[in-house]
C-alpha cells in the first residue's frame, strides 16, 4: 500500500487491499501471528503523511528523519529535480537550502528548513 502511495499507483494499493480482504478474518482473530497484515490494516484505516525533501542536504535530512518511528509515512528526497510524483509537483528550492514539505494526501504544507521543524509539522498533521 505504501508503494502505491509513493508512486501514485492505485493498482498497487488495490492489490494490498484485496490481499488483506482475503486474510481479514485471520488478522482480527490472531493479530499477534500476523503483525505485518495487522500493520497494513492500520495503515489503510489511517494512512500516514508524506514527507518530501528537496535540496543539497536531502540525504542527511532523510537519514535523520528515518531514525524516528514514522508509521506508514512516505519519505522521498532528492538533491535536484525528480520524477517521483510527490517531488515533481513541488518547486525546487533556489536559495541553496534544503526544504522539507510535510503533506497529507499530497496536499503539502509550506516548507520548513530543518528536521526538528519537520517533525513538529508532522505532529500537527
Amino acid at each position: 500500500a505504501r508503494l502505491g502511495r509513493h508512486l501514485q499507483k492505485a493498482r498497487y494499493t488495490d492489490l494490498a487491499v484485496e490481499m488483506l480482504r482475503q486474510l481479514r478474518h485471520l488478522v482480527v482473530k490472531e493479530p499477534q501471528h500476523l503483525t505485518n497484515w495487522a500493520s497494513l490494516y492500520a495503515a489503510l484505516l489511517r494512512p500516514g503523511a508524506e514527507i518530501a525533501i528537496q535540496g543539497p542536504d536531502a540525504d542527511q535530512f532523510r537519514e535523520e528523519l528515518s531514525r524516528q518511528f514514522l508509521f506508514d509515512t512516505v519519505l522521498a528526497g532528492t538533491e535536484t529535480a525528480s520524477e517521483l510524483p510527490l517531488l515533481k509537483l513541488l518547486p525546487t528550492p533556489t536559495d541553496g537550502r534544503t526544504a522539507v514539505h510535510v503533506c497529507r494526501d499530497y496536499a503539502c504544507q509550506a516548507p520548513v528548513y530543518g528536521v526538528a521543524e519537520a517533525l513538529a509539522a508532522l505532529a500537527a498533521v
